[in-house]
Protein backbone atom coordinates (compact mmCIF):
# COMPACT_ATOMS: atom_id res chain seq x y z
CA UNK A 1 0.00 0.00 0.00
CA UNK A 2 2.49 2.70 0.67
CA UNK A 3 4.72 1.82 -2.71
CA UNK A 4 1.67 2.16 -4.21
CA UNK A 5 0.66 5.60 -3.04
CA UNK A 6 4.78 6.79 -3.40
CA UNK A 7 4.64 5.89 -7.07
CA UNK A 8 1.14 7.56 -7.94
CA UNK A 9 2.59 10.53 -6.09
CA UNK A 10 5.43 10.79 -8.31
CA UNK A 11 3.61 10.71 -11.06
CA UNK A 12 0.97 12.97 -10.23
CA UNK A 13 3.80 15.67 -9.45
CA UNK A 14 5.17 15.30 -12.68
CA UNK A 15 2.21 15.42 -14.41
CA UNK A 16 0.96 19.09 -13.24
CA UNK A 17 4.64 20.59 -13.67
CA UNK A 18 5.12 23.87 -12.48
CA UNK A 19 3.68 26.03 -14.54
CA UNK A 20 3.64 30.31 -14.88
CA UNK A 21 0.11 30.16 -15.01
CA UNK A 22 -2.23 28.93 -11.80
CA UNK A 23 -3.89 26.05 -13.37
CA UNK A 24 -3.37 22.61 -12.95
CA UNK A 25 -4.81 19.49 -13.36
CA UNK A 26 -5.04 16.11 -11.27
CA UNK A 27 -5.24 13.16 -12.23
CA UNK A 28 -3.81 9.66 -13.17
CA UNK A 29 -3.42 7.61 -16.22
CA UNK A 30 -5.95 5.62 -17.17
CA UNK A 31 -8.56 6.60 -14.34
CA UNK A 32 -11.23 8.66 -13.93
CA UNK A 33 -11.39 10.90 -10.84
CA UNK A 34 -14.01 13.75 -9.72
CA UNK A 35 -13.53 17.10 -8.03
CA UNK A 36 -16.14 17.54 -5.05
CA UNK A 37 -15.11 20.60 -2.96
CA UNK A 38 -12.15 22.78 -2.00
CA UNK A 39 -11.12 24.67 1.36
CA UNK A 40 -8.58 27.53 1.89
CA UNK A 41 -6.07 26.77 4.64
CA UNK A 42 -4.50 28.91 7.46
CA UNK A 43 -1.44 28.96 5.71
CA UNK A 44 -2.59 30.13 2.66
CA UNK A 45 -2.80 26.54 0.87
CA UNK A 46 -5.78 24.94 -0.65
CA UNK A 47 -7.46 21.93 0.24
CA UNK A 48 -9.15 19.85 -2.20
CA UNK A 49 -11.59 16.97 -1.67
CA UNK A 50 -12.35 14.54 -4.52
CA UNK A 51 -13.09 10.52 -5.96
CA UNK A 52 -10.16 8.65 -7.14
CA UNK A 53 -11.91 5.57 -9.22
CA UNK A 54 -8.85 2.85 -8.30
CA UNK A 55 -9.25 2.83 -4.32
CA UNK A 56 -13.12 4.18 -4.83
CA UNK A 57 -11.93 6.56 -1.67
CA UNK A 58 -11.91 9.91 -0.70
CA UNK A 59 -8.85 11.64 -1.90
CA UNK A 60 -7.61 14.67 -0.13
CA UNK A 61 -4.87 16.79 -1.89
CA UNK A 62 -2.77 19.50 -0.09
CA UNK A 63 -1.74 21.97 -2.32
CA UNK A 64 0.88 25.09 -1.70
CA UNK A 65 -0.17 29.22 -2.34
CA UNK A 66 0.53 28.34 -6.13
CA UNK A 67 -1.69 25.07 -6.44
CA UNK A 68 1.06 22.49 -6.66
CA UNK A 69 0.63 19.04 -4.78
CA UNK A 70 2.48 19.20 -1.05
CA UNK A 71 0.96 15.90 -0.19
CA UNK A 72 -2.03 13.72 -0.73
CA UNK A 73 -4.33 11.59 2.04
CA UNK A 74 -6.52 8.93 0.47
CA UNK A 75 -9.58 7.93 2.95
CA UNK A 76 -10.52 4.24 2.16
CA UNK A 77 -12.80 1.90 3.64
CA UNK A 78 -12.09 -1.91 2.47
CA UNK A 79 -14.11 -2.36 -0.82
CA UNK A 80 -16.96 0.31 -0.03
CA UNK A 81 -16.81 3.54 -2.10
CA UNK A 82 -16.83 6.63 -0.38
CA UNK A 83 -18.41 9.75 -1.75
CA UNK A 84 -15.88 12.64 -1.76
CA UNK A 85 -17.20 15.18 0.73
CA UNK A 86 -16.93 18.75 2.20
CA UNK A 87 -13.31 19.52 3.31
CA UNK A 88 -13.50 21.91 6.81
CA UNK A 89 -10.19 23.55 8.61
CA UNK A 90 -10.81 24.33 11.79
CA UNK A 91 -8.65 26.28 14.63
CA UNK A 92 -6.26 23.91 15.19
CA UNK A 93 -5.62 22.82 11.86
CA UNK A 94 -7.30 19.74 11.51
CA UNK A 95 -9.55 18.62 8.78
CA UNK A 96 -13.19 17.58 9.20
CA UNK A 97 -14.87 15.73 5.77
CA UNK A 98 -18.48 14.99 5.18
CA UNK A 99 -19.01 12.87 2.49
CA UNK A 100 -21.08 9.31 2.40
CA UNK A 101 -19.71 5.87 2.04
CA UNK A 102 -21.90 2.71 0.55
CA UNK A 103 -21.50 0.26 3.13
CA UNK A 104 -21.11 -3.17 1.87
CA UNK A 105 -21.78 -1.63 -1.27
CA UNK A 106 -25.53 -1.51 -0.38
CA UNK A 107 -26.53 1.42 1.74
CA UNK A 108 -25.26 4.90 1.36
CA UNK A 109 -25.33 6.78 4.78
CA UNK A 110 -23.24 9.90 6.10
CA UNK A 111 -20.04 9.69 7.06
CA UNK A 112 -17.58 12.25 8.64
CA UNK A 113 -14.04 12.18 9.24
CA UNK A 114 -11.43 14.04 11.10
CA UNK A 115 -7.56 14.43 10.40
CA UNK A 116 -5.05 16.40 13.08
CA UNK A 117 -2.74 18.83 11.56
CA UNK A 118 -0.25 16.44 10.75
CA UNK A 119 -2.83 14.28 8.76
CA UNK A 120 -3.12 11.89 11.64
CA UNK A 121 -6.55 9.97 12.08
CA UNK A 122 -8.62 11.90 14.88
CA UNK A 123 -11.84 10.01 15.11
CA UNK A 124 -14.82 8.94 12.20
CA UNK A 125 -18.25 8.40 12.45
CA UNK A 126 -21.17 7.09 10.13
CA UNK A 127 -24.49 7.40 10.79
CA UNK A 128 -27.68 5.44 9.78
CA UNK A 129 -30.91 5.81 10.33
CA UNK A 130 -33.28 3.59 10.38
CA UNK A 131 -36.45 5.36 9.25
CA UNK A 132 -34.70 5.72 6.12
CA UNK A 133 -32.80 3.59 3.26
CA UNK A 134 -29.90 5.82 2.65
CA UNK A 135 -28.68 9.11 3.05
CA UNK A 136 -25.62 11.22 2.65
CA UNK A 137 -23.69 14.54 3.59
CA UNK A 138 -24.38 17.27 1.13
CA UNK A 139 -22.78 20.10 2.94
CA UNK A 140 -21.08 21.42 5.85
CA UNK A 141 -19.91 23.93 7.59
CA UNK A 142 -18.05 24.75 10.98
CA UNK A 143 -19.37 27.38 13.88
CA UNK A 144 -17.19 29.66 16.07
CA UNK A 145 -17.52 27.24 18.63
CA UNK A 146 -15.43 24.30 16.17
CA UNK A 147 -18.47 22.23 16.14
CA UNK A 148 -19.46 20.91 13.18
CA UNK A 149 -22.99 21.87 11.33
CA UNK A 150 -23.79 19.07 8.43
CA UNK A 151 -26.35 19.37 5.79
CA UNK A 152 -27.96 15.99 4.45
CA UNK A 153 -30.34 13.95 2.21
CA UNK A 154 -31.98 11.38 3.39
CA UNK A 155 -34.67 9.44 0.79
CA UNK A 156 -36.94 6.77 2.21
CA UNK A 157 -37.73 4.73 -1.48
CA UNK A 158 -40.26 2.41 -0.57
CA UNK A 159 -42.59 5.01 0.57
CA UNK A 160 -42.79 7.18 -3.04
CA UNK A 161 -39.12 8.27 -3.13
CA UNK A 162 -40.00 10.45 -0.06
CA UNK A 163 -36.81 12.82 0.49
CA UNK A 164 -36.21 14.91 3.87
CA UNK A 165 -33.49 17.47 4.16
CA UNK A 166 -31.74 17.42 7.76
CA UNK A 167 -29.54 19.22 9.74
CA UNK A 168 -26.83 17.47 12.18
CA UNK A 169 -25.11 19.28 14.41
CA UNK A 170 -21.44 17.16 15.88
CA UNK A 171 -19.25 18.35 18.33
CA UNK A 172 -15.35 18.59 17.06
CA UNK A 173 -15.42 15.46 19.16
CA UNK A 174 -17.22 14.00 17.35
CA UNK A 175 -20.52 13.41 19.12
CA UNK A 176 -23.93 13.78 17.34
CA UNK A 177 -25.94 15.92 19.75
CA UNK A 178 -28.88 15.96 17.50
CA UNK A 179 -30.15 16.20 14.47
CA UNK A 180 -33.64 17.95 12.86
CA UNK A 181 -35.57 17.50 9.65
CA UNK A 182 -36.38 20.81 7.48
CA UNK A 183 -39.21 21.34 5.28
CA UNK A 184 -40.93 18.72 6.64
CA UNK A 185 -44.15 17.31 4.98
CA UNK A 186 -45.75 16.64 8.05
CA UNK A 187 -45.45 20.38 9.09
CA UNK A 188 -45.50 21.30 5.34
CA UNK A 189 -48.44 19.13 3.92
CA UNK A 190 -47.74 20.37 -0.08
CA UNK A 191 -44.34 20.01 0.04
CA UNK A 192 -42.74 16.53 -1.97
CA UNK A 193 -39.30 15.26 -2.31
CA UNK A 194 -37.19 18.21 -0.92
CA UNK A 195 -33.50 18.16 -1.42
CA UNK A 196 -30.62 20.17 -0.45
CA UNK A 197 -27.78 21.98 -1.73
CA UNK A 198 -25.73 23.77 0.34
CA UNK A 199 -26.31 25.42 3.76
CA UNK A 200 -25.01 28.79 4.75
CA UNK A 201 -24.42 31.14 7.95
CA UNK A 202 -25.64 34.71 7.57
CA UNK A 203 -25.71 36.96 10.65
CA UNK A 204 -26.09 33.82 13.60
CA UNK A 205 -28.51 32.63 11.20
CA UNK A 206 -28.90 29.61 8.53
CA UNK A 207 -29.68 28.94 5.03
CA UNK A 208 -30.26 26.60 2.72
CA UNK A 209 -30.63 25.85 -0.90
CA UNK A 210 -32.01 23.00 -3.08
CA UNK A 211 -35.12 21.85 -4.71
CA UNK A 212 -38.75 20.75 -3.98
CA UNK A 213 -42.11 19.58 -5.45
CA UNK A 214 -44.50 21.85 -4.42
CA UNK A 215 -48.36 21.55 -4.96
CA UNK A 216 -50.82 24.28 -5.50
CA UNK A 217 -53.53 24.46 -2.34
CA UNK A 218 -55.83 23.69 -4.70
CA UNK A 219 -54.84 21.17 -6.19
CA UNK A 220 -52.54 19.05 -4.09
CA UNK A 221 -52.49 15.67 -6.26
CA UNK A 222 -50.09 18.11 -9.12
CA UNK A 223 -46.76 18.98 -8.05
CA UNK A 224 -44.36 21.46 -10.00
CA UNK A 225 -40.39 21.52 -9.41
CA UNK A 226 -39.80 24.45 -7.54
CA UNK A 227 -36.35 26.16 -6.19
CA UNK A 228 -36.36 25.83 -2.30
CA UNK A 229 -34.74 27.78 0.54
CA UNK A 230 -35.29 27.42 4.30
CA UNK A 231 -34.46 29.70 6.67
CA UNK A 232 -33.47 29.05 10.41
CA UNK A 233 -32.57 30.64 13.75
CA UNK A 234 -29.98 30.88 15.92
CA UNK A 235 -31.42 28.00 17.86
CA UNK A 236 -31.97 26.27 14.93
CA UNK A 237 -35.73 26.19 14.57
CA UNK A 238 -36.75 26.49 11.31
CA UNK A 239 -38.43 30.04 10.59
CA UNK A 240 -39.68 29.21 7.44
CA UNK A 241 -39.61 27.87 3.60
CA UNK A 242 -39.85 29.01 0.83
CA UNK A 243 -40.82 27.15 -2.63
CA UNK A 244 -40.01 29.91 -5.13
CA UNK A 245 -41.88 31.72 -7.84
CA UNK A 246 -44.97 29.25 -7.27
CA UNK A 247 -47.51 32.16 -7.91
CA UNK A 248 -45.36 32.21 -11.13
CA UNK A 249 -45.42 29.00 -11.93
CA UNK A 250 -41.63 29.18 -12.28
CA UNK A 251 -40.01 25.54 -12.69
CA UNK A 252 -36.26 25.62 -11.11
CA UNK A 253 -33.88 24.81 -8.72
CA UNK A 254 -31.31 26.70 -5.80
CA UNK A 255 -27.81 26.10 -6.17
CA UNK A 256 -26.14 28.78 -4.18
CA UNK A 257 -27.30 32.19 -1.66
CA UNK A 258 -25.04 35.21 -1.65
CA UNK A 259 -26.22 38.28 1.18
CA UNK A 260 -26.84 41.05 0.11
CA UNK A 261 -27.22 43.18 2.68
CA UNK A 262 -28.17 42.69 6.63
CA UNK A 263 -31.72 41.79 5.64
CA UNK A 264 -32.10 40.94 1.68
CA UNK A 265 -30.48 37.56 0.20
CA UNK A 266 -29.54 36.37 -3.81
CA UNK A 267 -30.21 33.05 -4.50
CA UNK A 268 -29.31 31.71 -7.73
CA UNK A 269 -29.72 28.70 -9.04
CA UNK A 270 -31.52 26.84 -13.02
CA UNK A 271 -35.38 28.01 -14.20
CA UNK A 272 -36.43 26.25 -16.91
CA UNK A 273 -38.50 29.10 -19.44
CA UNK A 274 -39.90 28.19 -23.43
CA UNK A 275 -37.42 29.90 -25.86
CA UNK A 276 -38.72 30.22 -29.74
CA UNK A 277 -41.70 28.79 -31.28
CA UNK A 278 -40.94 25.48 -29.76
CA UNK A 279 -42.74 23.74 -26.44
CA UNK A 280 -39.77 22.93 -24.81
CA UNK A 281 -37.98 24.47 -21.60
CA UNK A 282 -34.37 25.79 -21.50
CA UNK A 283 -32.21 26.54 -18.60
CA UNK A 284 -31.83 29.87 -17.71
CA UNK A 285 -30.13 31.23 -15.30
CA UNK A 286 -32.05 32.14 -12.28
CA UNK A 287 -31.44 35.44 -9.67
CA UNK A 288 -34.31 35.13 -6.65
CA UNK A 289 -34.37 37.53 -4.38
CA UNK A 290 -36.12 37.27 -0.53
CA UNK A 291 -35.19 38.70 2.50
CA UNK A 292 -34.91 37.23 6.33
CA UNK A 293 -38.42 36.54 6.66
CA UNK A 294 -38.97 34.25 3.92
CA UNK A 295 -40.82 36.46 2.00
CA UNK A 296 -40.15 36.77 -2.03
CA UNK A 297 -38.86 39.88 -3.50
CA UNK A 298 -38.32 39.15 -6.72
CA UNK A 299 -36.31 37.67 -9.36
CA UNK A 300 -34.40 38.15 -13.22
CA UNK A 301 -33.25 35.65 -15.64
CA UNK A 302 -30.30 35.21 -17.98
CA UNK A 303 -31.43 33.90 -20.65
CA UNK A 304 -29.64 32.17 -23.59
CA UNK A 305 -30.44 34.94 -26.10
CA UNK A 306 -28.15 37.00 -23.84
CA UNK A 307 -25.37 35.32 -24.22
CA UNK A 308 -25.66 34.33 -27.97
CA UNK A 309 -27.72 33.32 -30.91
CA UNK A 310 -26.40 29.49 -30.23
CA UNK A 311 -26.19 29.01 -26.56
CA UNK A 312 -29.40 26.65 -25.74
CA UNK A 313 -28.29 26.34 -21.88
CA UNK A 314 -27.35 28.20 -19.04
CA UNK A 315 -27.08 28.19 -15.28
CA UNK A 316 -25.11 29.42 -12.39
CA UNK A 317 -23.72 26.80 -9.66
CA UNK A 318 -22.26 28.83 -7.56
CA UNK A 319 -21.66 32.84 -6.85
CA UNK A 320 -19.80 35.05 -4.90
CA UNK A 321 -19.13 38.64 -4.72
CA UNK A 322 -16.66 41.19 -6.14
CA UNK A 323 -17.87 44.20 -4.95
CA UNK A 324 -20.55 46.25 -3.83
CA UNK A 325 -22.27 45.92 -7.54
CA UNK A 326 -20.76 42.93 -9.31
CA UNK A 327 -20.84 39.69 -8.94
CA UNK A 328 -19.02 36.29 -10.16
CA UNK A 329 -20.79 33.21 -10.93
CA UNK A 330 -19.41 30.22 -11.80
CA UNK A 331 -21.83 28.92 -15.01
CA UNK A 332 -22.55 26.15 -17.00
CA UNK A 333 -23.32 27.28 -20.48
CA UNK A 334 -23.07 26.17 -24.01
CA UNK A 335 -25.20 25.14 -27.29
CA UNK A 336 -26.14 21.95 -25.71
CA UNK A 337 -29.62 21.83 -24.89
CA UNK A 338 -28.86 19.43 -21.93
CA UNK A 339 -25.25 18.64 -20.16
CA UNK A 340 -22.39 18.41 -22.16
CA UNK A 341 -21.80 21.96 -22.13
CA UNK A 342 -18.63 23.16 -20.04
CA UNK A 343 -18.49 25.42 -16.98
CA UNK A 344 -17.07 28.87 -17.63
CA UNK A 345 -17.69 32.10 -15.34
CA UNK A 346 -20.17 35.41 -15.71
CA UNK A 347 -19.42 38.60 -14.12
CA UNK A 348 -23.15 40.26 -13.58
CA UNK A 349 -25.14 42.24 -11.45
CA UNK A 350 -28.21 41.57 -9.65
CA UNK A 351 -30.29 42.57 -12.99
CA UNK A 352 -28.73 40.13 -14.68
CA UNK A 353 -26.66 41.96 -16.69
CA UNK A 354 -23.54 40.02 -17.73
CA UNK A 355 -20.02 42.41 -17.92
CA UNK A 356 -17.80 39.74 -18.77
CA UNK A 357 -17.92 35.88 -19.63
CA UNK A 358 -15.43 33.08 -20.28
CA UNK A 359 -15.83 29.52 -21.44
CA UNK A 360 -13.36 26.67 -20.15
CA UNK A 361 -13.31 24.03 -22.33
CA UNK A 362 -13.39 20.28 -21.68
CA UNK A 363 -14.78 21.14 -18.45
CA UNK A 364 -17.84 19.03 -16.91
CA UNK A 365 -19.28 17.67 -13.12
CA UNK A 366 -19.31 20.07 -10.66
CA UNK A 367 -17.98 23.28 -10.07
CA UNK A 368 -16.73 25.65 -6.82
CA UNK A 369 -15.53 28.64 -6.29
CA UNK A 370 -13.92 30.57 -3.43
CA UNK A 371 -12.68 33.66 -2.94
CA UNK A 372 -8.98 33.86 -2.07
CA UNK A 373 -7.28 36.16 0.63
CA UNK A 374 -6.42 38.42 -2.28
CA UNK A 375 -9.67 38.90 -3.49
CA UNK A 376 -9.07 36.96 -6.52
CA UNK A 377 -10.77 33.32 -7.11
CA UNK A 378 -9.88 29.67 -7.09
CA UNK A 379 -12.28 27.26 -9.08
CA UNK A 380 -12.40 23.67 -9.01
CA UNK A 381 -14.32 21.52 -11.88
CA UNK A 382 -14.22 18.45 -13.47
CA UNK A 383 -11.57 17.96 -16.15
CA UNK A 384 -11.49 16.18 -19.47
CA UNK A 385 -8.04 15.33 -19.96
CA UNK A 386 -6.38 14.66 -23.87
CA UNK A 387 -5.99 11.15 -23.21
CA UNK A 388 -9.58 10.88 -22.28
CA UNK A 389 -9.53 10.10 -18.58
CA UNK A 390 -12.10 12.10 -16.42
CA UNK A 391 -9.97 14.28 -14.17
CA UNK A 392 -10.20 17.53 -12.62
CA UNK A 393 -8.90 21.15 -12.68
CA UNK A 394 -7.78 24.05 -10.15
CA UNK A 395 -7.62 27.18 -11.46
CA UNK A 396 -7.01 30.85 -10.01
CA UNK A 397 -8.30 34.20 -11.98
CA UNK A 398 -8.92 37.86 -11.60
CA UNK A 399 -12.06 39.47 -11.63
CA UNK A 400 -11.54 40.51 -14.74
CA UNK A 401 -11.41 36.50 -15.66
CA UNK A 402 -8.06 36.54 -16.47
CA UNK A 403 -5.97 33.64 -15.71
CA UNK A 404 -3.52 34.43 -12.26
CA UNK A 405 0.30 33.65 -11.95
CA UNK A 406 2.04 31.89 -9.71
CA UNK A 407 3.36 34.02 -6.87
CA UNK A 408 7.57 33.45 -5.83
CA UNK A 409 8.88 33.33 -2.73
CA UNK A 410 8.97 31.19 0.08
CA UNK A 411 6.26 29.89 2.31
CA UNK A 412 6.03 27.77 5.51
CA UNK A 413 3.37 25.44 4.86
CA UNK A 414 2.22 23.06 7.89
CA UNK A 415 3.60 25.11 10.45
CA UNK A 416 1.10 23.65 13.19
CA UNK A 417 2.81 20.03 12.76
CA UNK A 418 5.93 19.98 13.58
CA UNK A 419 6.94 16.38 12.07
CA UNK A 420 5.83 17.31 8.83
CA UNK A 421 3.54 15.48 6.19
CA UNK A 422 3.53 12.52 4.02
CA UNK A 423 1.45 11.02 1.35
CA UNK A 424 -0.77 7.96 2.27
CA UNK A 425 -3.44 6.05 2.67
CA UNK A 426 -6.04 6.34 5.93
CA UNK A 427 -7.84 2.93 6.06
CA UNK A 428 -11.19 3.92 7.85
CA UNK A 429 -12.81 0.48 7.65
CA UNK A 430 -13.34 0.92 11.50
CA UNK A 431 -15.14 3.96 11.72
CA UNK A 432 -17.50 3.92 14.42
CA UNK A 433 -21.26 3.07 12.71
CA UNK A 434 -23.99 5.01 14.97
CA UNK A 435 -27.59 3.13 14.29
CA UNK A 436 -30.24 4.28 15.14
CA UNK A 437 -29.89 7.73 14.68
CA UNK A 438 -33.70 8.61 13.84
CA UNK A 439 -33.84 8.57 17.65
CA UNK A 440 -31.65 11.27 18.02
CA UNK A 441 -33.40 14.41 19.87
CA UNK A 442 -34.17 17.59 17.92
CA UNK A 443 -32.83 21.05 18.66
CA UNK A 444 -35.48 21.66 20.94
CA UNK A 445 -35.15 18.75 23.12
CA UNK A 446 -31.70 19.05 23.08
CA UNK A 447 -31.42 22.47 24.05
CA UNK A 448 -34.20 22.26 26.66
CA UNK A 449 -31.74 20.00 28.47
CA UNK A 450 -29.20 22.05 28.66
CA UNK A 451 -31.02 23.97 30.77
CA UNK A 452 -31.32 21.47 33.43
CA UNK A 453 -28.05 19.46 35.39
CA UNK A 454 -29.34 16.10 35.51
CA UNK A 455 -28.31 14.31 38.93
CA UNK A 456 -27.92 10.37 40.18
CA UNK A 457 -26.62 9.57 43.33
CA UNK A 458 -24.59 6.51 44.37
CA UNK A 459 -24.67 3.77 46.08
CA UNK A 460 -28.65 4.28 46.93
CA UNK A 461 -29.00 3.36 49.24
CA UNK A 462 -25.44 4.72 50.98
CA UNK A 463 -24.00 3.84 54.46
CA UNK A 464 -20.52 6.00 54.72
CA UNK A 465 -20.35 8.08 51.41
CA UNK A 466 -22.71 9.58 48.63
CA UNK A 467 -21.75 10.29 45.55
CA UNK A 468 -23.64 12.82 42.90
CA UNK A 469 -22.50 12.56 39.10
CA UNK A 470 -23.97 15.86 37.29
CA UNK A 471 -24.04 16.61 33.99
CA UNK A 472 -24.60 20.31 31.95
CA UNK A 473 -22.45 22.03 34.46
CA UNK A 474 -20.37 23.75 31.67
CA UNK A 475 -23.50 25.29 30.84
CA UNK A 476 -24.38 27.17 34.14
CA UNK A 477 -23.62 29.61 36.96
CA UNK A 478 -23.79 30.52 40.71
CA UNK A 479 -24.10 26.67 40.87
CA UNK A 480 -25.41 25.28 44.46
CA UNK A 481 -26.22 22.24 45.96
CA UNK A 482 -27.78 21.16 48.65
CA UNK A 483 -29.16 18.20 50.67
CA UNK A 484 -32.55 17.94 53.00
CA UNK A 485 -33.79 15.26 55.27
CA UNK A 486 -37.04 14.19 55.11
CA UNK A 487 -38.45 16.79 57.42
CA UNK A 488 -37.33 19.49 55.32
CA UNK A 489 -34.18 20.43 57.10
CA UNK A 490 -31.10 21.28 55.08
CA UNK A 491 -27.98 18.99 56.48
CA UNK A 492 -25.63 19.99 53.86
CA UNK A 493 -24.82 22.81 51.02
CA UNK A 494 -21.69 23.04 48.75
CA UNK A 495 -20.66 25.18 45.60
CA UNK A 496 -20.17 23.45 42.20
CA UNK A 497 -18.08 24.79 39.74
CA UNK A 498 -18.94 25.22 35.97
CA UNK A 499 -17.12 21.80 34.42
CA UNK A 500 -18.01 19.56 38.06
CA UNK A 501 -19.18 16.39 36.99
CA UNK A 502 -19.15 14.90 40.56
CA UNK A 503 -18.84 15.39 43.90
CA UNK A 504 -18.76 13.18 47.35
CA UNK A 505 -20.21 13.77 50.44
CA UNK A 506 -19.26 11.45 54.32
CA UNK A 507 -22.87 10.90 55.61
CA UNK A 508 -21.58 8.58 58.75
CA UNK A 509 -22.87 11.06 61.09
CA UNK A 510 -26.55 11.93 59.13
CA UNK A 511 -29.38 9.49 60.56
CA UNK A 512 -30.58 6.68 58.19
CA UNK A 513 -34.27 7.93 56.17
CA UNK A 514 -34.64 9.73 53.22
CA UNK A 515 -33.27 12.56 51.70
CA UNK A 516 -33.56 14.88 49.16
CA UNK A 517 -30.65 16.71 46.76
CA UNK A 518 -31.37 19.68 44.77
CA UNK A 519 -29.30 21.58 42.73
CA UNK A 520 -29.50 25.37 41.48
CA UNK A 521 -28.81 27.53 39.29
CA UNK A 522 -28.95 31.25 39.69
CA UNK A 523 -31.58 30.54 42.25
CA UNK A 524 -33.52 28.71 40.01
CA UNK A 525 -34.44 24.61 40.80
CA UNK A 526 -32.50 22.77 37.50
CA UNK A 527 -32.16 19.20 38.77
CA UNK A 528 -33.04 16.94 41.75
CA UNK A 529 -32.56 13.48 43.19
CA UNK A 530 -33.67 11.17 46.27
CA UNK A 531 -31.34 8.46 48.22
CA UNK A 532 -31.82 6.25 51.34
CA UNK A 533 -29.33 6.19 54.06
CA UNK A 534 -29.42 2.69 55.93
Amino acid sequence: MKKFVLVVSIICVAALGYSQRWQHVFGYPNTNESFRKIEQLYDKGYMISASYEENRGNWLIKTDINGNMLWEKFLVWDNSPIVPGTPLQDSTGSIIVAGSVWINNTNNWPIINKIDSCGNPLWCRVFVDNAYDYAFFKDAILLENQDILALAHHEETGMGDTNSVFLYYITSDGDLLWKKPYGSKTIHPLINEPSCEDVFEFNGEYYISGYCYYAYPDNPQHVYLRAFFAGIDSLFNEKWILPFAMNDTIIGEAKSIVQLNDSVFMGVGISYFPEGSGTSLYPNSFLMFFNKDGEQLGYNNITNSQIGHDIQSNYIVDITRINDTLFLASTRYGPGYADPNPFGEFVIDTSGQIYNLQSRPNTFGTSQLIKTYDSKYVIGVGYHSTQGDQDFMLYKINENLEQDTVYHGTYNYDSLCSSGIESGVIDITDCLVIVGTDETPNPAEYYAGLANIPITAYPNPATNSITFALGNTEQHSDIVLSCYDAYGRKVHGEIIYPMQTQTTINITKWNAGMYVTMVTSNGKTVGQCRFVIR
